[in-house]
């Protein structure tokens, strides 16, 4: 299944038609889809439904879904594309539970590999190894072969909680991001946004030697980011100010470049961030997410950058990377 926005992305007037197609008719099972994912991938099939009446009504995406390896990757996929159908979303990246050791999120890299030939709309970042490892690269290669993951994520340059950190310009990463680059895949990292940081000059002295790799940043969205980083996104909550700041100035600063990113799960997936955000589920951020961007009367490129344009540019590569699996 490869997503439906996948061939009209340059057109923002497109998401209108998305919501009204006819899904009585889905596309026969496909051979060798396994019985336990006939749900999955029948859910993947079905348009989103863009919600009347609560705000934006275009397609809405989401860089930063949570899991962990205590959540089923079928059961917790099933769930997530019925939130992502009610409430209109088309597309989503997952990554594992980045505090969890590593052995856990082993666990959650092979068993998304089962699901991600079967739907276009979920992608998932490997995300089982140290950045600092001499072994991480060939971990790597050996998943990004196995199995079409969008790319690697979630990494943490410099935690926001100080409890992690990794060294931006380490031997092995630099390996993985020129693996990316040749596969056409993307990077999803939380770093220190504070200038004043040791870590700072390096990590974006690294992500400007790395022009053709994709970087979606965890909390950028607040500084104005330097010209050679145009191909760097901020993911953001979608809460209070963050997603959309109250100062037009600072919107027209930093749209073409915010990606919508809930840190959350659907219902019944517990996810760490549900108390601090204060929402319960995953279709709640989105219904938020389109709430704020509905709100503000902002023109249509503002909201389509948002709401999907800026995703499909981070992530785009990892769909023609599927297109060429399937």
């Amino acid at each position: 299944c490869v997503s439906q926005a996948d061939d009209d992305t340059a057109d923002p007037a497109d998401d209108d038609d998305s919501a009204d197609d006819d899904d009585s008719s889905l596309d026969p099972l496909p051979d060798g889809l396994p019985e336990h994912l006939v749900e999955y991938w029948t859910l993947c099939q079905q348009a989103p439904t863009i919600p009347s009446g609560t705000g934006y009504d275009g397609l809405l995406t989401d860089t930063h879904v949570h899991t962990n390896v205590a959540q089923d990757p079928v059961a917790f996929g099933v769930e997530l594309l019925q939130e992502m159908n009610a409430t209109g979303v088309d597309r989503v990246v997952v990554q594992s539970d980045h505090f969890a050791p590593l052995s856990s999120r082993l666990k959650l890299d092979l068993g998304w590999a089962e699901l991600l030939p079967w739907c276009g709309r979920v992608d998932f970042l490997v995300g089982a190894f140290d950045p600092e490892d001499p072994e991480a690269p060939a971990y790597v290669t050996e998943r990004l072969d196995a199995a079409p993951y969008a790319g690697v994520g979630e990494l943490d340059i410099l935690h926001v909680s100080g409890q992690m950190s990794a060294d931006p310009a380490a031997a092995p990463l630099l390996q993985i991001y020129a693996d990316l680059i040749e596969r056409g895949l993307s990077v999803h990292l939380q770093a220190s946004t504070d200038p004043l940081e040791p870590l700072w000059d390096a990590q974006v002295q690294v992500m400007a030697d790395h022009p053709d790799l994709p970087f979606a940043w965890l909390g950028c969205n607040g500084i104005v980011l330097p010209d050679e980083l145009s191909h760097v996104a901020c993911t953001v909550v979608p809460e209070l100010d963050s997603l959309l700041p109250p100062d037009p100035a600072a919107i027209e600063r930093h749209y073409r470049r915010s990606l919508i990113g809930s840190d959350m799960a659907p219902l019944g997936f517990p996810s760490p961030a549900s108390e601090l955000l204060g929402w319960d589920s995953f279709a709640e951020a989105m219904l938020e997410a389109r709430t704020m961007l509905g709100q503000r009367d902002l023109p249509e490129d503002v909201e389509y950058a948002y709401a999907r344009g800026n995703f499909d540019r981070t992530w785009s590569r990892a769909v023609e990377h599927l297109r060429l699996l399937l």
